[in-house]
């Protein structure tokens, strides 16, 4: 029988090959499916946010205060009534000690040539107020003019101090810088955000140096100076006031987000973020990053209300490593999504890591000056300084002052002259202030 040709043969499998391709292309489609399903699966997961977080605690609690009982309404008359330059006009230039006889002649010329009367009386009436509430801050693109004005305010203050003091009008001189403490912290107080607690920090730490700086050179008595000691016993850090700051933080940043929900992606600039024109949610999702924000604001509420050697560093993982990580981990947290929240939560929060640790100083500066002051009436009554702080007790403070960055006692030293702030180890890693006290009264800063 003939063999059968290859045109035959190949005639015979034809049907059968035809016959797999549909197999074949059910299968690649099943495969497809089956991808497609698991892929939309992984990024519903990725994508789901959190239920809203419950940040009941962290609501802004404000008063209901007519002008007339509110400092901020005279302070912004005194601010308009102010004849002061500007700021780089009355800073000390480059180089030139705050102390030095020259600025100080200039900035007590200053305060002579210029009539600010009105502006005085209008800020006296209201520090006589008591109470100062700022208008409330709506998020990271307020505008806060006034904060600059009463910087100059405070200048002009200092001067008007500085010139009692030059003319022999040392008590007026010496409460009138207690008054730029006050003025401090009334702003502290002022119901506004982180911001105000540092304004109020760096105006009442021009009241202090003052006072430290009057000590070597004031002829007023012991029996004079002493009240001192005990007045700014309650000017150390404000903790509560703090804590208000670090909540009016949290609502700004809920705020943004809130923002960013509705479609105004532009709030995203106001950080340095990347301005999307649309996110997803894998991107972002607003409950995730509210909660972090609360979580990060919790702890340094509660860290803040401690003293430093009582931090802990319980801090939810997933938003330390916004904070404190190696690459790898980052980019491990950041594939798990919401990456524009996380950075959100970084950026935000980037600002305020260090705020507990200046409300630390700002209590050792308070301490520090208050024992300066009894340092001085010993010394002015013996002729000589003590051994140690506790020569002080009780005829000049009721305690030893701690340092509240180790809870150990201030470190004095009559050798040296000096009360340094913190533990040697403190010193070795961020470096530390130490106030020189004697003859001269300089203070220095070591780094």
């Amino acid at each position: 029988m003939p063999e059968p040709s290859n045109v035959a043969r190949g005639s015979e499998r034809t049907p059968k090959r035809r016959g797999r391709i549909p197999v074949i292309l059910l299968v690649v489609l099943g495969i497809a499916v089956i991808l497609a399903v698991i892929g939309a699966m992984v990024w519903h997961v990725l994508s789901k946010d959190e239920p809203p977080p419950d940040v009941s605690d962290l609501a802004v609690v404000r008063l209901d205060l007519p002008d007339e009982r509110n400092a901020f309404a005279y302070f912004e008359k005194a601010a308009a009534a102010m004849d002061w330059p500007e700021l780089h006009e009355y800073e000390p230039p480059a180089g030139t000690p705050a102390d030095s006889e020259e600025w100080e002649e200039r900035l007590v010329a200053e305060f002579l040539k210029r009539p600010n009367e009105e502006c005085l009386r209008l800020w006296e009436k209201g520090m006589a107020v008591g109470s100062c509430q700022v208008p409330e801050v709506t998020g990271f693109d307020h505008k806060m003019p006034y904060l600059k004005q009463w910087r100059a305010m405070t200048r002009l203050l200092d001067a008007r101090a500085t010139h009692d003091f030059r003319e022999g009008r040392e008590a007026l001189a010496f409460d009138r810088e207690m008054r730029i403490v006050e003025f401090g912290r009334m702003i502290q107080d002022s119901g506004g955000s982180v911001i105000h607690y540092l304004l109020g920090k760096h105006i009442k730490n021009i009241g202090l140096w003052r006072i430290r700086h009057w000590l070597s050179k004031t002829t007023l008595s012991p029996e004079q100076l002493l009240p001192l000691v005990e007045r700014l016993a309650a000017y150390e850090s404000n903790r509560k006031a703090l804590a208000d700051g670090y909540r009016v933080e949290y609502q700004a940043v809920a705020a943004m987000v809130d923002d960013v929900v509705a479609g105004d992606y532009e709030k995203l600039g106001i950080l340095g973020m990347k301005q999307e024109k649309r996110l997803s949610r894998y991107k972002f999702k607003p409950n995730q990053t509210k909660r972090m924000y609360a979580d990060f604001i919790r702890w340094l509420i509660s860290n803040g209300s401690k003293p430093r050697w009582e931090w802990k560093a319980d801090l939810r993982e997933d938003v330390v490593l916004l904070f404190d990580a190696e690459d790898d981990a980052v980019r491990q947290s950041m594939l798990k999504g919401n990456v524009m929240g996380k950075m959100l939560v970084s950026m935000a929060g980037a600002a305020l890591l260090r705020v507990n640790s200046e409300a630390c100083m700002e209590s050792w500066e308070v301490r520090a000056t208050r024992a300066m002051i009894a340092l001085r009436c010993y010394e002015a009554r013996t002729g000589e300084l003590p051994d140690n702080l506790q020569a002080l007790v009780p005829d000049y403070m009721e305690e030893v002052p701690l340092d509240p960055f180790d809870g150990k006692p201030l470190n004095y030293s009559k050798e040296e002259g000096l009360i340094s702030a913190a533990s040697e180890e403190y010193r070795r890693r961020n470096g530390s202030f130490e106030i020189s006290f004697g003859p001269d009264g300089e203070e220095r800063e070591t780094p």
